[in-house]
């Protein structure tokens, strides 16, 4: 697996000179002699800002961090401000954005004064090195030098760290440079249980590039629309969470609606639907109800709901609003007529197109989540909400992302392909897995039985595949290797148990093979 540098440098024309090219281009030159230089990539971000270094978390995704540049004591690091002048980063700032990246296990502050943030990191990070005084540009390529040549040869932090102060201590250099860290062996794994949308915290969620990075960049455009598809239990509501924290750390107001939780009361009528809709956004912003104000209906139930949010709830905010709509898809569930569900989407739709050139509306930033293409419940295409803005579909883990997770439940990496033979890279059966085998189970019992780990999930697909004659049809092809129509396709892959190679579906994984196969035999 490739471990990823981010070399963070920044010098504002208000703070003392540094020779941070030098230093970057040491640590470029120590990689490019190591042996093992193709496990290593480095990234760069120059001139760094505090909005930088978040968007390069997200988008790099590094294991290491390296900033260069000044700190002070306990203002925290100097970095540039947007327009001109210094902005202080102080070491809490630092460990709360840390902490929502659980996959940088290593952060080096080559810089003076860096004690402070470095023990704030810390909380947050395995791995952080500091410097408790004030150094020069040459001690700091010494120190840099020997660090990385150690790490880029595959050493251990604590080596790497002795082999940096070497290199400072052999210029009589009195500096002393602090390292933090972890016995990470000694340290019991705490296990998280798979289920439901999962903390920012959490160390077992893994990182699917680009999908974080796409979300946090669209997420802070103004009038925004971005799209999560993926099959149930892939992760989508734990992208979205995500992402709407990073939006709430940059001073946006949230309102999360899973559509799973209405009651079927409001699910029918489009006039009762956008009523309790309102009731909702202004319950979660904690703001007065002034329904009864603006829904006089002689505007029709979408005018009165785009009025109350016009005129009366994004004044309200200063920043941006992200609306976060989760299980659209219980939208188009059950029988009945459905053209008020396809009425709410038109005027989503309505919303982003209001979005592009009023001041207003451009505060409202709205973050779909599906599974299936809703596309095909007969909406028109200019009333779509679903061939704008950013789609971001979530993918299955890959072999690599299935192996650190496992290191993460305290498991060998060895343990990825076989459990993966059985589940491919579905996430929660990934997941679930991991989890039973770091309590002891064994990977031959998981089985694929009604009966095993894998019970409740079987059972609630064999559900779905069941109540609907022609899917199921459609997947018994797959079983045997058959051709299905394009519908079939998209709605087997919806529900998880049929992928794409090249122009044939196939079966997902081997825990539906082995299953169906046996229970419709």
């Amino acid at each position: 697996m490739t471990t990823t540098l981010l070399i963070l440098s920044a010098n504002p024309i208000e703070t003392d000179r540094l020779d941070l090219a030098s230093e970057q281009r040491t640590i470029e030159e120590t990689h490019l002699k190591s042996p093992l230089r193709e496990s290593f990539t480095i990234k760069t971000a120059p001139a760094a800002q505090w909005e930088d270094l978040q968007r390069q978390l997200t988008a790099v995704q590094p294991r290491m961090v390296h900033y260069i540049g000044h700190g002070e004591d306990d203002a925290g690091l100097m970095m540039a401000r947007a327009g001109g002048g210094v902005q202080a980063v102080a070491g809490d700032r630092l460990a709360a954005l840390f902490k929502l990246f659980p996959n940088v296990d290593c952060v080096v502050l080559n810089a003076c004064h860096t004690e402070d943030q470095a023990i704030a990191i810390h909380k947050q990070v395995g791995c952080v090195v500091g410097m408790s005084q004030k150094m020069g540009d040459v001690s700091a390529r010494e120190f840099a030098k020997g660090f990385y040549a150690a790490i880029f040869a595959g050493d251990s932090y604590e080596r790497a760290f002795e082999l940096g102060k070497l290199g400072i201590s052999i210029r009589g250099d009195r500096i002393k440079p602090m390292i933090l860290i972890r016995d990470e062996v000694k340290e019991p794994v705490e296990l998280e249980q798979p289920s439901g949308r999962m903390s920012i915290e959490s160390k077992f969620y893994v990182m699917r590039s680009p999908a974080e990075e796409d979300a946090a960049r669209e997420v802070v455009k103004p009038g925004a629309l971005i799209r999560i598809k993926a099959p149930h239990e892939f992760g989508k509501s734990s992208l979205m969470g995500r992402v709407v924290a990073q939006a709430e750390a940059g001073g946006a107001k949230t309102v999360a609606i899973n559509f799973r939780e209405i009651d079927r009361e409001f699910l029918g009528t489009l006039n009762g639907f956008l009523k309790h809709f309102c009731v909702q956004v202004t319950r979660k912003l904690k703001v007065p109800n002034r329904l009864e104000d603006y829904w006089d209906g002689g505007l029709g139930s979408k005018g009165d709901c785009g009025e109350y949010f016009e005129d009366y709830l994004l004044p309200l905010i200063s920043g941006a609003l992200v609306l976060e709509l989760d299980e659209m898809d219980v939208l188009f569930e059950g029988a009945g007529d459905k053209a008020w569900a396809i009425d709410f989407l038109s005027m989503l739709r309505a919303w982003f197109e209001k979005g592009r050139t009023s001041e207003k509306w451009k505060k409202l930033r709205l973050v779909l989540v599906h599974a299936k293409d809703i596309d095909q419940e007969t909406l028109q295409q200019a009333q779509s909400p679903f061939n704008v803005g950013t789609e971001i579909e979530l993918g299955e883990f890959n072999e690599v992302q299935v192996g650190d997770l496992a290191v993460r439940h305290g498991l060998e990496k060895s343990i990825a392909p076989g459990l993966m033979e059985l589940v491919g890279g579905h996430p929660q059966l990934v997941r679930l897995g991991l989890y039973a085998i770091a309590r002891g189970e064994s990977l031959e019992t998981l089985g694929a039985t009604e009966a095993g780990l894998y019970g409740n999930h079987l059972r609630r697909v064999r559900s779905k595949l069941e109540g609907n004659s022609e899917l199921k049809l459609a997947f018994q092809r797959v079983l045997a290797d058959g051709a299905i129509d394009q519908a079939s396709s998209a709605a087997l892959r919806s529900l998880g148990v049929g992928k794409l190679r090249g122009n044939e579906v196939e079966v997902t994984c081997e825990l539906y093979r082995q299953y169906f196969r046996s229970v419709w035999s």
